[in-house]
């Protein structure tokens, strides 16, 4: 039997700056009371408990979401993942797993979740200079 969201005190937040899927989003979860869709930046959002991030398997927060995520919170996030990473899983965190990582409590009293579910080992090789989008 599939459980509900709703039926869970849980309270799901998905943001994302892309409207189209944004879109997409409150079409598959239309009448799920407990998920809300923001079209915006998570730097925006006034609440919330903790942040779920794919990152990939060494804690290299540098890109992406995880870049801004690194802006945001500073450069000692990314320490501490890393570190946790190392001391946990010898410096690879297996595809499919959780962490737990606090943020700094003067700027947000909130832990980040931090999964890994990226199916390479280690980020692809960039080797255009150009602007993002422009190689094709």
């Amino acid at each position: 039997m599939k459980k509900s969201l709703q039926s869970t005190d849980l309270q799901l937040i998905l943001v994302d700056p892309i409207p189209d899927l944004c879109e997409q989003w409150q079409l598959k979860f239309e009448g799920q009371s407990n998920i809300e869709i923001v079209n915006g930046q998570f730097e925006d959002l006034p609440n919330y408990d903790c942040m779920v991030s794919a990152g990939n398997s060494f804690g290299l927060m540098d890109g992406g979401v995880d870049g801004a995520i690194t802006r945001y919170f500073g450069l000692d996030l990314m320490d501490r993942v890393q570190t946790h990473i190392l001391q946990r899983f010898r410096g690879e965190q297996p595809v499919g797993t959780s962490v737990i990582i606090e943020t700094h409590p003067s700027i947000r009293f909130w832990p980040i979740h931090r999964r890994c579910v990226y199916p390479c080992r280690l980020p692809p090789r960039i080797t255009c200079t150009k602007p993002c989008g422009q190689c094709c």
